[in-house]
């Protein structure tokens, strides 16, 4: 049986936000001053492995020992071995997923040894649980599985008519049974909308008390305020302070940083149909038009990037190779942007009806370990891996997630749009070249996107730098 992770008297740890621009150097900072306090013992959360493991390389190139969570079949799973390593009182670096997954022992042990957690950008503190049907929601409403608090809209589940769940149950409910355990659900009515009426969402949030059993948190990030994370800690009445960046400083910063990028905004390239907002829904709509149609709008899209990036080799980067490229749009749709699909064989097939893209073709699979890889989801963050892209095309219209938004909203905390997007936005144009300091060219079709970025870019009020091309 899972446990629920609540302590009787949870103490209100120290929480930082060390709200700083990326390449910064907030991770090469936390690393310094770990080594210049060996008498405290710290955890570090990354997004990825691979981040986990240049974390440890870093503490190792400076004598500090980092060790992360490791599972093989004389230690047991990673979380045993994490546990071994709190026991021990070393130093830990791991993924927020293992962070998440903490149970009730852990949580006690990270409390009695004192440590220190340092979180590497913002955790997914909140998620939709779009993976269960209005009928599996119903269901469980109307037969007393579970139990809605009418103040707090906390989902608890009902143990004295369902002590368990029998293995002939869909494993929906075991699973809403353990996230119930854990505290974390929440019910929420959205709205009525488009001639819909309400509907019931179930909200997973990240339980407090994995925050609340350290000594002190620090969070590395840009741009907290307005964040889902900060409306997280406002929900949970969670108390933070923010470490900004000196204005002078981020003013110079971003000064610097526009002289490096070259934004496309020529009407030609920039003109798509009224329909072609680029949002997920506007995907979602073209795929209603029929193949002839939406084919012709791919292939609009796709002629596009080709003639940018010929546009680009020719007056910004020459030399420039598809290796250089870096691509994004809602992922489901990137192989009828580009004309192709992946068959059996691993070779590419063009798709009926369209022509395969001259510079803009997808090679290699969606991961890092293939330099080839021109496709970078929209939601990285967080990875060195493509710090050679220089021709960057952001084919998208970023937004949060209505229901999320209106979550938060619905009870007087605030959440931004616009910085949702434009967070979005940065976090994937900062794992490219721009991070070492080197010229990018970038193509924003989105109108809303462009202006968010270059309006960003421009705070730093001086008229005379020009980023547009």
């Amino acid at each position: 049986m899972v446990e629920a992770l609540s302590i009787n008297k949870e103490q209100k740890t120290k929480i930082i936000v060390d709200d700083k621009i990326m390449g910064w150097g907030k991770t090469s900072n936390i690393i310094n001053e770990i080594i210049n306090n060996p008498d405290k013992k710290y955890v570090f959360s990354c997004m990825y492995l691979k981040e986990v493991k240049r974390v440890i390389e870093s503490c190792e190139s400076k004598n500090l020992i980092c060790l992360e969570p490791q599972s093989n079949k004389n230690i047991g799973g990673k979380s045993q071995n994490l546990k071994e390593l709190i026991n021990y009182g070393k130093n830990i670096c791991m993924s927020h997923e293992l962070l998440k997954t903490i149970d009730r022992e852990t949580i006690e042990l990270f409390r009695n040894q004192n440590f220190t957690l340092i979180i590497d950008e913002a955790i997914d503190c909140i998620e939709l649980l779009d993976d269960i049907s209005d009928f599996q929601k119903d269901t469980m409403l109307n037969a007393e599985h579970i139990f809605i608090d009418p103040i707090t809209s906390k989902v608890t589940w009902n143990k004295d008519k369902y002590p368990s769940v029998i293995k002939d149950e869909m494993d929906v409910f075991i699973k809403i049974k353990k996230l119930c355990e854990k505290g974390s659900l929440f019910w929420y009515r959205t709205p009525p909308k488009d001639g819909r009426g309400e509907k019931n969402e179930i909200v997973n949030m990240l339980p407090t008390v994995i925050f609340n059993c350290f000594d002190e948190v620090r969070l590395l990030t840009y741009q907290f305020e307005g964040s889902v994370m900060e409306a997280y800690f406002k929900f949970n009445n969670l108390d933070y302070e923010i470490n900004e960046m000196d204005s002078i400083e981020l003013k110079q910063r971003k000064k610097e940083m526009s002289k490096l990028i070259t934004i496309i905004d020529k009407e030609r390239y920039n003109r798509f149909d009224d329909n072609l907002t680029l949002s997920f829904n506007c995907f979602k709509e073209i795929e209603k038009k029929g193949s002839v149609l939406a084919n012709k709008d791919y292939q609009s899209i796709s002629n596009t990037c080709d003639n940018v990036i010929a546009y680009t080799k020719k007056h910004f980067l020459p030399g420039l190779r598809r290796e250089d490229h870096m691509w994004t749009c809602p992922k489901s749709y990137k192989e009828k942007i580009v004309g192709v699909t992946v068959v059996k064989n691993g070779k590419n097939k063009t798709l009926p009806g369209r022509k395969k893209a001259k510079y803009f073709t997808e090679h290699g699979n969606d991961c890092a370990e293939n330099e080839t890889t021109t496709f970078v989801s929209c939601n990285v963050k967080a990875t060195n891996d493509y710090a050679h892209k220089r021709m960057l095309l952001y084919i998208l219209a970023r937004h949060m997630n209505p229901n999320l938004y209106n979550f938060f909203h619905n009870r007087g905390i605030p959440v931004s749009k616009e910085i949702f997007a434009l967070n979005e936005l940065i976090q994937w144009v900062w794992r490219s070249a721009i991070r070492n300091d080197q010229k990018i060219v970038l193509f924003l079709p989105s109108l809303i996107m462009r202006r968010l970025f270059i309006d960003w870019l421009k705070s730093v009020d001086q008229s005379e730098e020009s980023i547009a091309a």
